[in-house]
């Protein structure tokens, strides 16, 4: 018999890795999507998933570290941020955003 630890690290991996992956991509092409001027105050800090009933693939929420202004301004233009991901990508599988403030 195996420890728990042995299947835990190996189930583990594969979801932290698929995770950081989507977000590396969301990274690499942040200022392709925002904009030079708002990449500079606001960066993609974190996705999480989220099952929802009747879809076969979790949709995702991509959490940005800004200011306590540019959270306000970037809240308005979130519906745009949206569109231009989903451009990017050519899929639908981040559905919101949350902005978490720093200074």
């Amino acid at each position: 018999m195996r420890p728990l630890s042995y299947s835990a690290g190996r189930v583990t991996a594969k979801i932290c890795s698929r995770k950081f992956v989507a977000l590396g991509r969301v990274l690499r092409h942040w200022e392709d999507i925002v904009g030079a001027d708002l990449a500079a105050k606001a960066q993609p800090v974190r996705l999480t998933y989220r099952r929802t009933k009747g879809k076969d693939k979790p949709t995702a929420t991509l959490h940005i570290a800004t200011t306590p202004a540019q959270s306000t301004a970037l809240h308005y233009q979130s519906g745009v941020i949206l569109e231009r991901i989903n451009q990017v990508f050519g899929e639908r599988w981040i559905a919101r955003l949350a902005f978490v403030v720093h200074h």
